[in-house]
């Protein structure tokens, strides 16, 4: 067990909770599969021996070491809903690196085991700036001592995602699994494009009029330019977000962008039917 030498806070317990339900899942989950038991999988388990690191890992250091930083390779790869379970797992194997006298560095260990602990606690997802300050200097740190340069690039950033659902109208999703009905039909045999802005998303759809609309962080439009049946627009942010071009196929089969900064007809360039153009910038 580890020395406190005070009172833990409020989240130090919660922390040291964790830590030991992990310990004790990891043990219940071992007896598990050597008597038998029934019932489905678990979220997420130890991985089987089959599993290798990306990195070859140095000569003398401890298994505990090796097993962590397996968890902490696995933690970028699995969804955001399941990072923790194997932070904190990784962060149990430091612990008990620690706890055997193997750690050759146990300072430099306690210092990794409570940054994997701050960065199991932060939400699913929808950062605030401040917590992904935070989570930059914990990644940070953590490739650092796993050796794993890169790794977690991009892996706690919300996502948003844009689709027509089964009831034609649009919908927005993001990575904890929520949703939210706009409630505007879109054209049927189409698809949204989206685009990260400052401060949020921008949305561009055929809506169930026949013209392009974009709705979002920037503004809702409708913009009056009738788009080609069975296409779909595609949206790109300029100036670091703070506008947007849309490239779609009109009703005359011309392809047109419009946006923040220009509109413009491509000098009548004709588009193949039902087919969708995309836009880019650099």
């Amino acid at each position: 067990m580890f020395q406190c030498h005070q009172r833990p806070s409020q989240k130090g317990w919660r922390l040291i909770a964790k830590r030991v339900f992990v310990a004790v899942a990891m043990d219940v989950l071992v007896l598990a599969g050597t008597i038998g038991f029934g019932g489905g999988s678990p979220a997420a388990t130890r991985p089987s021996a089959t599993i290798r690191s990306m990195v070859p890992v140095a000569s003398g250091v401890p298994v505990q070491y090796e097993e962590a930083r397996l968890q902490w390779e696995i933690a970028a790869r699995v969804i955001s809903s399941e990072m923790s379970t194997h932070l904190l797992i990784a962060a149990n194997d430091l612990a008990q690196a620690v706890n055997d006298g193997n750690a050759p560095d146990p300072a430099s260990y306690e210092t990794a085991i409570r940054d994997l602990e701050n960065f199991a606690e932060l939400p699913d997802a929808m950062l605030t700036s401040a917590q992904d300050a935070e989570a930059q200097t914990w990644v940070s740190a953590l490739d650092g001592f796993f050796n794993t340069p890169g790794l977690f690039r991009g892996t706690y950033q919300p996502v948003k995602v844009a689709f027509q659902a089964n009831t034609s109208d649009l919908w927005t999703a993001d990575d904890s699994f929520g949703g939210t009905n706009w409630s505007l039909g879109l054209m049927s045999g189409t698809s949204p494009s989206i685009t990260a802005v400052n401060g949020g998303y921008e949305i561009a759809f055929e809506a169930n009029t026949g013209d392009l609309w974009t709705v979002g962080t920037l503004g809702d439009t409708a913009w009056n330019l009738g788009m080609m049946n069975g296409t779909s627009p595609s949206i790109i942010a300029l100036d670091g977000g703070v506008g947007f071009e849309v490239a779609v196929q009109t009703n005359t089969g011309d392809l047109w962008a419009v946006g923040a900064y220009w509109d413009t007809d491509y000098g009548g360039l004709g588009m193949r039917q039902a087919t969708s153009p995309s836009i880019a910038s650099r």
